[in-house]
């Protein structure tokens, strides 16, 4: 399995052969279980089945979303985000209010009132905190982006390899591989940054919390000055 979402006692899945799923605790029922295409390789990351009302949003690995209502198995919507051959599987998804954001590593999408919006670039991370979208892009930026897609600031940080990142409270946190973490104010202008050692292992952060080769670091205690 490579991802799931448990809501009210139903499962949603995707599981390692780009098949996805939807599975009821109670009675012990498969409601829904379909294959996509073929996937060859894929990304270490992999975001998570979202529900919304009835709704089931897939986040597939061949870079696209199928969208199942749960009442009605036979329907389904598909929204395509990329077409790579390989490393395409969604690696973002989340929603704010009535935008949708979802990512694969090389393009972002919003999908709200305005329609469907589009960015690409070779992405690491995607962060969104209020009506900010921030990427860390594998050259080495900070991307500052509205739900527009539009790009209102960046930040370049010279040979930068991002192994970790998270937006929240009015800051930016970047780690880098060689254990750089960059804390930076919302609108990317200042920044400061602390030496936390190299990555040994695969740092994840969690709420507000950096967990990093056995140790919790608490990022709200950085500041940026």
């Amino acid at each position: 399995m490579v991802s799931a979402t448990i809501k009210s006692g139903t499962i949603a899945y995707i599981l390692n052969n780009n098949t996805f799923g939807v599975y009821k605790m109670a009675g012990n029922k498969k409601i829904i279980e379909s294959r996509s295409e073929k996937t060859f390789a894929i990304d270490t990351r992999a975001a998570s089945p979202m529900f919304i009302d009835s709704l089931v949003v897939m986040p597939m690995l061949d870079g696209k979303l199928i969208v199942v209502n749960i009442a009605d198995a036979q329907s389904a919507k598909v929204v395509y985000i990329s077409s790579e051959k390989i490393f395409n599987n969604v690696i973002h998804l989340s929603r704010t209010q009535n935008t949708m954001v979802a990512a694969t590593p090389q393009r972002i999408i919003t999908l709200g009132n305005e329609g469907q919006q589009e960015y690409r670039t070779n992405i690491s991370e995607v962060m969104v905190d209020g009506s900010k979208i921030y990427l860390l892009s594998k050259n080495g930026k900070i991307i500052l982006l509205n739900y527009n897609l539009k790009v209102l600031a960046t930040a370049k940080h010279e040979f930068a390899h991002y192994s970790a990142g998270a937006a929240f409270g009015g800051r930016v946190y970047a780690l880098d591989q060689q254990g750089s973490l960059v804390v930076m104010n919302s609108k990317l202008t200042k920044q400061k940054v602390y030496d936390l050692g190299e990555v040994e292992e695969p740092a994840f952060i969690t709420g507000k919390k950096l967990y990093k080769d056995g140790k919790i670091i608490d990022l709200s205690k950085l500041g940026y000055e």
